[in-house]
């Protein structure tokens, strides 16, 4: 009985409706090899064949040998004038290569399988899962989009954790969405707290917008996805120099502080966030804007995903001197000094969490 449940695990799943999509495709294998060599992972995925015939989960008649050379033109792309593979792989071997990825968290099965042309079917033969029946979008662009959203939902899980653990309460305007129609849920709550620009300029959109409960004076938090964090892909991820960094968040934040500048009074039921998971760009921010004096509230957080925690946090100095309702206490190095300081920015601004 046994073995007739574990035979059930390898049916048939899955058909061949598209092409091969080889670059989608070479992705995925590079990331189910992981640090070990191509030889060797050949020959991982090709014990489990055998391993899932000898079981009786495969029919004898399924071939378990996989070529080396296969897998190298598969990770190859298209690049280097290779054509890749013309054919694609079986279900079984597909099965294999996700059975034995790296970090099986990196790949999603319904991509992955669509990458070699492959969409999921049921009993009767009728598509389930269709990731490619979506208006002619690409897996690379369905890939990107669920990435930037898991990205989103868990910056905005940070945030809400480090307000939770100091105790502090928090309205959240927008249910985590990074969409405009936020803004009149905001507006309904602070009617005055975004008019109209005299000047042309569009409100920044946010990540969300939450009020602090217990604040003297309330604000709008609207945070501000760093656009390297909203839409950095890890392969396409380019190490620049500290004046191209510069250059970029000089394009992305300009705008903000000009209004703030010529339209003082249409942020002052505001704060800005903006938020770095990159510390070369957090650091470039502090030493572009350091000088900076502004008229309302704006503040930058440095966030580790993994951790899940802001690192550092800074605010950037007023023109009146009010201090910037910062997330969290901040101690700061001032001439041998250690000081809590919560309205000039600083160069090392290190969190000190309270303990659980």
């Amino acid at each position: 009985m046994a073995r007739q449940s574990k035979k059930s695990e390898i049916k048939t799943e899955y058909i061949v409706k598209y092409g091969i999509d080889k670059e989608e495709l070479a992705r995925y294998l590079l990331i189910a090899r992981g640090d070990r060599t191509m030889k060797d992972f050949v020959h991982i995925c090709s014990n489990t064949l055998e391993r899932w015939k000898e079981e009786g989960l495969l029919d004898s008649s399924v071939k378990a040998g996989i070529s080396e050379s296969t897998f190298s033109r598969i990770a190859k792309g298209t690049r280097y004038g290779e054509e890749g593979i013309k054919r694609p792989l079986s279900e079984a071997v597909m099965k294999a290569i996700y059975e034995n990825a790296s970090d099986p968290n990196k790949i999603e099965l319904s991509l992955f399988m669509a990458s070699n042309g492959m969409v999921k079917v049921d009993e009767k033969g009728e598509v389930v899962d269709d990731p490619l029946d979506n208006g002619g979008r690409t897996l690379r662009g369905i890939r990107l989009s669920k990435a930037r959203e898991k990205r989103k939902e868990d910056v905005i899980s940070i945030i809400e954790d480090e307000y939770s653990i100091r105790g502090r309460s928090i309205r959240d305007f927008t249910s985590g969405e990074y969409k405009d129609p936020y803004l009149v849920q905001v507006k309904s709550a602070f009617p005055e707290a975004m008019p109209e620009s005299t000047n042309g300029f569009r409100w920044k959109s946010g990540l969300f917008a939450i009020h602090v409960e217990d604040e003297e004076t309330p604000l709008i938090h609207n945070y501000i996805m760093d656009y390297e964090l909203l839409f950095n892909d890890e392969e396409e991820h380019r190490v620049r120099n500290v004046r191209f960094i510069k250059n970029d968040l000089i394009d992305d934040h300009s705008k903000l502080f000009l209004r703030d500048l010529w339209e003082p009074e249409d942020f002052k039921e505001v704060m800005h966030t903006i938020i770095f998971a990159s510390e070369d760009r957090y650091a470039a921010f502090v030493d572009l804007f350091k000088d900076l004096h502004v008229n309302n509230y704006f503040s930058a957080i440095l966030i580790n995903l993994e951790e899940r925690c802001i690192k550092k946090e800074a605010g950037l100095a007023r023109f009146d001197g009010k201090k910037v309702p910062l997330i969290t206490p901040i101690q700061i190095k001032k001439k041998k000094k250690t000081v809590t300081d919560y309205s000039d920015f600083m160069e090392e601004a290190v969190v000190k969490r309270k303990p659980n």
